[in-house]
């Protein structure tokens, strides 16, 4: 029997991760219509590291996940509109549809915007980076209404989703509604 057990136990530890797929390796079915270029696995586990060190409390590195130019949806917007940005960033509304009203921020730097994504999701108790479902790729796409290429990362907290996208464009919003 205790022969069994560890040969049961070895199969596990062993075999586990043969099977396993981490979040990177599982790509979204993109909608009818839609042109979607996924990036490989290793590429995704990269950029979700790299997310992973821009929004860790305490980061003061020079990499910044937003450069001129950010979409700020309108599910992240409802968290966002409270918050005070510097003079430097400027702050136009935009109507989402589907969605209601967000922002477009733009600057020389966007730092405060990484600064303020960060402290959003300390709040929440940290996160962790994954690609989308389908159903979260067919949302974003309806507002956009673009042809998507990766990056685009889910960064999952305790108390909400958020969108990172940063492709042609920027973008960020709170998918848990």
């Amino acid at each position: 029997m205790k022969v069994f057990v560890l040969g049961l136990f070895c199969l596990v530890l062993v075999g586990a991760p043969l099977f396993a797929q981490d979040s990177w390796s599982q790509v979204p079915q993109a909608p009818p219509g839609v042109k979607y270029t996924p990036l490989s696995a290793e590429r995704m586990r990269e950029e979700g590291a790299r997310v992973g060190r821009i929004l860790a409390p305490g980061y003061a590195g020079d990499d910044h996940l937003f450069t001129d130019f950010v979409f700020c949806g309108p599910g992240l917007w409802q968290t966002w509109k409270k918050a005070k940005f510097p003079e430097s960033i400027e702050s136009i509304p935009a109507t989402f549809n589907p969605g209601g009203e967000g922002r477009c921020f733009r600057g020389k730097s966007l730092s405060a915007l990484d600064d303020q994504l960060r402290e959003t999701l300390v709040a929440d108790g940290g996160f962790q980076a994954r690609r989308p479902t389908t159903h979260e790729l067919a949302r974003f796409w309806a507002i956009i209404d673009f042809d998507i290429t990766e990056p685009l990362i889910m960064l999952e907290s305790p108390r909400r989703v958020l969108l990172l996208y940063s492709g042609k464009i920027s973008w960020v919003d709170d998918y848990s509604r």
